[in-house]
């Protein structure tokens, strides 16, 4: 079945190479001029979508000059984001809150497309010559209802628009029991930012520019739009990004289920499933937690890490991160008990929070499943490799990065394949479970138009005893 999902991922992403990514030069170049002219390039997006803002928040191979807006409304209990998202005042709240002026460029995220605040953020922008790039789902949006005043959806205000081809529902992979699964819109977001920050390394490198040259002047004296040399680095990328993915798919797949079957084991047992990512890599956990297509399981709780909140801070993060007492206090709020499993992610298996948290695990007897950069964590000398249960690979380069254009290297893999990793996981727990006569319901989008009741009565049902 994995198999089968690998190939379903890989016509979605050869859809988007083909009809979508051709589009990212000319707005790279949009983009670049507005912020060398003293605009802002600010993301927005709600729900799961933020893991996608999150990829160009201070992230390895990224620039500083995209500001994301991640505000705390949109976090907290699952069904919270829901409520705001849907309601349009929240638009001009946060529009207001981004500083959003004439010359600057917003680039907003929904797979729907259709609730209150995107639609009002886009007509906002509109409205005040902001350049909007919407990025979407036009499978799905499409065919919801429209939910803004104006009866219309993201996307019919947008300067561009990028779609990133996936089914309606986004999990619609189907999987046992006719269960939909697997979810393909972080996948691939992810990808498509990773070739944004590609084509605006190809733009500032052809014209001879650092990226300060975007704010002194120099870089609209100096530049130079190049398409081939732009569309010979994005052919590199995409080659690259399909080596690491075809890697995973031919050496990790049984570690994933293995890794799955821990995880079920301890649910038989009636024991605990946890999940934790370390600083970016929350949103690796985030990407299996409360979303469409994953399992609702009363004797499962995800942790989702609070107290690294990248709308706060991406220093605050790793600050926490590399304090191994923080590794401590987190495992003292659970209470860890004997063959309880911990599905711990980090792309470098080397923060001291994660060392100290995997060593306290093994005394107490506990699973660890890891996810990580295997390449990266040996070059960081990582003290763990050998100590937990099942290792999870991602198979990206021990620099974290692809491909270098000029003196830029850009090119991050981890979010996009940790997602496919990821969801191959969620699938084969589900498949397992269902094997011992589990047949656990799974989530469906709360943006489809019966979405969000459907969802509201699983949490119900659950979450009494889940911790989030």
């Amino acid at each position: 079945m994995l198999i089968q999902y690998s190939d379903y991922v890989k016509n979605i992403l050869n859809q988007v190479i083909q009809n979508q990514i051709p589009k990212l030069p000319s707005i790279a170049d949009v983009i670049l001029d507005r912020v060398a002219k003293g605009g802002k390039f600010r993301i927005f997006a709600s729900g799961h979508s933020h893991i996608i803002t999150e990829e160009m928040m201070k992230q390895t191979g990224g620039f500083q000059f995209p500001q994301p807006y991640n505000p705390e409304d949109l976090f907290g209990h699952p069904l919270k984001s829901g409520y705001i998202e849907r309601n349009a005042e929240f638009g001009e709240v946060f529009y207001r809150a981004m500083g959003l002026e004439k010359g600057d460029v917003l680039w907003l995220i929904s797979n729907s497309g259709t609730n209150g605040v995107v639609v009002e953020l886009a007509k906002l922008s509109q409205e005040n010559d902001i350049y909007l790039v919407a990025q979407t789902n036009m499978n799905q949006t499409l065919k919801v209802t429209a939910r803004h005043p104006s009866k219309k959806k993201m996307y019919e205000y947008a300067n561009a628009v990028i779609d990133n081809c996936g089914n309606d529902g986004d999990a619609a992979f189907e999987t046992v029991g006719q269960k939909r699964q697997g979810p393909t819109s972080n996948i691939i977001g992810t990808f498509i930012f990773q070739a944004l920050n590609v084509c605006f390394a190809a733009i500032l490198e052809s014209s001879g520019c650092r990226e300060e040259d975007l704010h002194n002047g120099n870089y609209l004296e100096k530049k130079q739009i190049n398409i081939q040399q732009i569309q010979y680095h994005l052919d590199a990328y995409i080659k690259r990004y399909f080596d690491v993915f075809d890697e995973v798919v031919k050496k990790e797949l049984t570690n994933i289920e293995q890794a799955a079957s821990c995880s079920v084991q301890s649910i038989l047992e009636n024991k605990r499933n946890f999940m934790f990512g370390m600083a970016h890599d929350h949103s690796l956990v985030e990407e299996i937690h409360a979303r469409a297509g994953t399992i609702m399981c009363n004797k499962s709780m995800v942790m989702q890490n609070t107290e690294i909140q990248f709308y706060e801070s991406v220093e605050k993060a790793h600050m926490y991160a590399s304090i191994a007492k923080y590794g401590e206090a987190v495992l003292y709020s659970v209470e860890p008990q004997e063959n309880d499993t911990f599905f711990l992610v980090s792309q470098s298996a080397s923060e001291l929070a994660l060392v100290r948290m995997i060593q306290v695990l093994k005394e107490k007897g506990c699973k660890v499943i890891l996810h990580t950069n295997k390449k990266a964590a040996q070059a960081l000398n990582s003290t763990v490799l050998n100590d937990v249960d099942v290792l999870m690979d991602n198979h990206g380069p021990s620099t974290q990065l692809m491909l270098n254009v000029g003196d830029y290297a850009v090119g991050y893999p981890a979010t996009s394949i940790g997602c496919f990793i990821n969801q191959c996981y969620i699938i084969s727990m589900t498949k397992q479970l269902y094997e011992h006569g589990i047949d656990m319901p799974t989530r469906i989008s709360i943006n489809t138009d019966k979405g969000f009741a459907y969802t509201e009565n699983l949490n119900r049902k659950y979450f009494n005893d889940t911790l989030i």
